[in-house]
């Protein structure tokens, strides 16, 4: 439903714009354009009972702020502020400027904030981006709970200085026991039961919040070098999905097989990063050093564990 709504009534602030930045250059060419009595769409907006939130339309917010006007049309939907942030991390996919990387990264950020639980498929058609971006996200996301939660772990004490004012003061955590020497669990497959390589503390967690041994430590770290790989994997794609909705590309088929085979290839790449990037620790053999017929080198991938997990129900 479509009316006029006072400015001061519309909430921006509630973590429902999809891009990085407002492009001032934009405002500007829309307030323009309103001062010549053209009339834009309307935005956009979720009431929640008390703010009328934006979920698409911010440039033209903006643009009505800039020349003081007092009401702006809205298309008015009923909902709660996650409903709000789930459709607006759909903002911009059709209208509008394009998209950047960095905006498409954020929306999909928006989308797991509040629909973790969906598939990286179904997120990444809601956002119209790959699965792949939507997984290396989603990583990126569990890594940043993990550090927080191991933060909120760290004691903090109230000391008085000599000038008598008090303090908040992270205390040292308790030195870390030395690793008991315990033998790997043996596995029935393999012809030799496994042995643990001697390592000092573990420095890492994987993904479904189990210490991995040191050894493990590199593999792990690992990842960050391949998740440049994806990022620069994405960036292709998107100059490829840009170069497609050009009438050079549509008018030559040439363009069009090369365009179709670069990305069936991207598809495979990605495809062959996601299989072998490790995700956990190997629940049967316990991140041992060789000898596990299950994982072979201590770790599983997700699809691995999966598979894994499937068996155990």
């Amino acid at each position: 439903m479509s009316r006029n709504i006072p400015i001061a009534l519309i909430a921006i602030d509630a973590d429902t714009q999809s891009r990085v930045a407002i492009d001032e250059q934009t405002v500007n060419e829309y307030a323009e354009t309103l001062e010549h009595g053209v009339v834009l769409p309307p935005i956009d907006v979720h009431f929640d009972g008390i703010r009328y939130i934006v979920t698409d339309g911010f440039h033209r917010y903006f643009a009505h702020k800039r020349i003081n006007r007092k009401t702006i049309r809205c298309e008015v939907t009923e909902g709660t502020a996650d409903d709000a942030r789930w459709v607006a991390a759909q903002a911009n996919i059709n209208n509008g400027l394009r998209r950047t990387n960095a905006d498409k990264r954020k929306a999909v950020t928006m989308a797991l904030t509040v629909r973790g639980t969906m598939s990286n498929k179904a997120i990444a058609d809601h956002c119209q981006v790959s699965d792949m971006l939507v997984a290396e996200v989603r990583d990126e996301l569990d890594r940043a709970k993990s550090r927080d939660q191991v933060q909120e772990l760290a004691p903090r004490t109230r000391r008085t200085g000599r000038d008598g004012k008090t303090y908040t003061s992270k205390s040292k955590a308790p030195a870390a026991p030395p690793p008991r020497q315990t033998k790997a669990k043996y596995n029935a497959q393999s012809p030799v039961a496994p042995t643990v390589k001697a390592g000092v503390a573990t420095l890492h967690n994987d993904f479904v919040g189990r210490q991995i041994p040191a050894w493990l430590n590199p593999i792990w770290e690992g990842r960050d070098a391949v998740g440049e790989i994806i990022t620069r994997l994405n960036d292709v794609r998107t100059g490829i999905e840009d170069a497609q909705n050009t009438d050079a590309t549509d008018a030559n088929p040439c363009l069009r097989r090369v365009a179709a085979g670069v990305m069936a290839l991207i598809q495979k790449a990605e495809h062959e990063i996601k299989a072998s990037l490790p995700y956990a620790l190997c629940p049967i053999c316990q991140g041992a050093d060789g000898g596990c017929k299950a994982c072979g080198d201590g770790f599983m991938t997700r699809e691995q564990y999966e598979i894994w997990q499937s068996t155990q129900k």
